[in-house]
């Protein structure tokens, strides 16, 4: 039995909380709009990865693997791709990680300025200061609509509730929640009401409450997996 707030990234883990299905389906929409480039922002574990792996999952099998060459050489990207009025749209998770020139490469193969256009689309996952870097960028994209960064919103305080009963439930725990009100507001404060942080918050809360359970923990299972043992 995994620890329910491990640092895993799989179907379980996702929480359709309102907002973020109301984000889902706007990048639905305009990756069918003549934007050049979608950027989705958040902070590390904000659900970037849980947001691509939504828009893969509603047209999965349009969607193939690939791995991405710049012209500006470096080890290629692993990204996704989909065929649309015969020119490709990819997609790129943790897009912060790409050099200004990389970036700006992947940028101009979305347009025909200078050679034709490679790219029918390109959407970005990647952290706020990708956005930044995007802003010096928009002269290589005709038309004030070429870029277009959506962030990522956070959960309220009782989808906050709803999420942590769920990420239990995913690693097979029954019960009750065992957090107060009072631990899961100072989660979501904590937290700012974004997934990964909420994980790694609600881990530290439980390790102290149950610190005194044992005072060597498991090296095998730790003291979540302990605590979580069927």
């Amino acid at each position: 039995m995994r620890d329910p707030f491990a640092d895993y990234v799989d179907e379980a883990s996702f929480f359709p909380y309102t907002k973020l299905i109301e984000t889902v389906a706007l990048v639905r929409n305009l990756m069918e709009a003549p934007h050049n480039v979608v950027l989705i922002t958040a902070d590390p574990g904000g659900g970037k990865t849980l947001l691509l792996k939504q828009v893969l999952a509603a047209d999965e099998e349009s969607w193939s693997v690939c791995t991405l060459q710049l012209p500006t050489g470096g080890a290629p990207l692993r990204a996704y791709t989909m065929l649309r009025d015969d020119l490709p749209v990819i997609m790129v998770d943790d897009a912060h990680r790409l050099e200004p020139d990389a970036l700006a490469a992947l940028i101009k193969q979305t347009t025909d300025e200078g050679e034709p256009r490679q790219f029918q689309q390109v959407l970005l996952t990647g952290l706020p200061h990708t956005a930044a870097l995007l802003d010096t960028l928009r002269h290589l994209v005709p038309g004030h609509e070429g870029i277009r960064e959506v962030p990522l919103p956070p959960m309220g305080l009782g989808e906050m509730t709803t999420y942590l009963e769920g990420r239990l439930r995913s690693a097979g725990h029954q019960g009750e929640l065992p957090l107060t009100d009072g631990q899961v507001m100072r989660i979501h404060v904590n937290s700012g009401g974004y997934p990964g942080a909420a994980n790694a918050e609600a881990a530290k809360e439980l390790a102290q409450e149950y610190a005194g359970a044992a005072s060597t923990p498991s090296p095998r299972k730790g003291l979540l997996g302990r605590f979580f043992k069927r």
